[in-house]
């Protein structure tokens, strides 16, 4: 359906390097149903802003990554939003590191390390 086609439209789109235009952009000439949310179910909803998630993620990984190449190493640009916390202080430990990055950082993808753990948790 029109789910269908939009989804494959962002995904070849981001296959081929393109931005996926905004609804603000009036130069474009066709519309989605990201436009018109009354036609979508919650499910739909949920998985389109999923796979937008996903989509801004992967982009905020890649930035990251040809940065570090662009500036040969001489900057530590994690691709990873990563939240050092304790296992007795989660909550208030997350709430005041996030506090300190811009809204960019919000992009990338999780990683959660428990103080004096050595896995790491995703996501």
């Amino acid at each position: 359906g029109i789910l269908k086609h939009d989804l494959k439209e962002v995904l070849e789109m981001q296959y081929r390097g393109q931005e996926f235009p905004h609804a603000e952009d009036k130069r474009r000439s066709d519309f989605g149903v990201v436009e018109f949310p009354f036609v979508l179910t919650a499910v739909s909803k949920v998985r389109m802003l999923s796979i937008e998630s996903l989509l801004m993620q992967r982009e905020e990984v890649r930035h990251a990554m040809t940065l570090q190449m662009m500036l040969r190493n001489r900057t530590n640009m994690n691709p990873f939003l990563v939240l050092k916390v304790r296992r007795n202080a989660v909550i208030e430990d997350a709430l005041q590191q996030l506090a300190i990055y811009g809204s960019q950082q919000f992009k990338k993808p999780l990683k959660v390390v428990f103080d004096g753990e050595e896995a790491v948790d995703e996501g």
